[in-house]
């Protein structure tokens, strides 16, 4: 975001953004470096000490979000327990769904299918529109299957040639960052569908039914464990 909006600030303004905005950037690093130094100290020390720390590439390839893992609800869900679905037996999913499951939701959906189609402007919208893309695709790890055919992924080029994604086991969880930027842009759609209602009955009538949904579609099945 600090590059995005330097570049996008052009000759003149480019310069004064990435010293103003710089300068809080190097603070922030440096009050935040110390404690992420504490927090990896182990992996900090296991690399001193000479241990493989890089995950299998066959994990790496199995814990992945396939395409229509953001639209498809599990059996955790209550809409896929009313409308059951056999995408997640047939792809091998089962055994990782909790893993792997990034469905957002129908209100999510509705509301970032609404925002797209009818161009919903907020700040930034470039921005966030390319960064939800980006990790999604991210969240696919190596290859989607598409139609029979396997389409490679930057995941796999990033997986191969950059020492920090060898450290990673399950790519998946890159959607709980595209959870994050969805419900931005979900937001943004709520927002210009408020904007155009009336009055304000219908306003609170349908903020209400969307909560409702939204609550109801929530996972309702978690698996108990005993603490020994």
């Amino acid at each position: 975001y600090f590059f995005w909006k330097g570049l996008k600030a052009g000759r003149q303004g480019a310069l004064p953004w990435f010293r103003d905005r710089g300068r809080w950037l190097a603070a922030f690093s440096a009050l935040v470096g110390p404690g992420f130094l504490v927090l990896f100290s182990n992996h900090i020390w296991a690399m001193a000490q000479g241990y493989a720390l890089p995950r299998s590439f066959a994990e790496f390839r199995a814990y992945s979000v396939p395409p229509w893992g953001y639209a498809c609800p599990s059996w955790m869900h209550a809409l896929g327990k009313r409308f059951p679905s056999s995408w997640y037996a047939t792809s091998g999913m089962v055994p990782k769904i909790g893993e792997c499951c990034s469905y957002l939701g129908v209100v999510a959906l509705a509301l970032i299918a609404y925002a797209a189609v009818f161009h919903v402007r907020f700040r930034d919208r470039s921005y966030w529109w390319l960064c939800l893309i980006l990790l999604v695709v991210l969240s696919g790890g190596t290859a989607w299957t598409i139609v029979g055919h396997e389409v490679h992924l930057p995941g796999l080029w990033l997986r191969k040639h950059f020492p920090l994604f060898q450290l990673i086991r399950c790519p998946s969880r890159f959607n709980l960052y595209a959870a994050v930027v969805a419900a931005l842009v979900a937001a943004s759609g709520l927002k210009h569908l408020l904007a155009h209602l009336g009055r304000r009955w219908m306003r609170g009538a349908v903020l209400a039914g969307l909560s409702v949904v939204a609550v109801a579609d929530l996972p309702t099945r978690f698996g108990r464990f005993r603490i020994v």
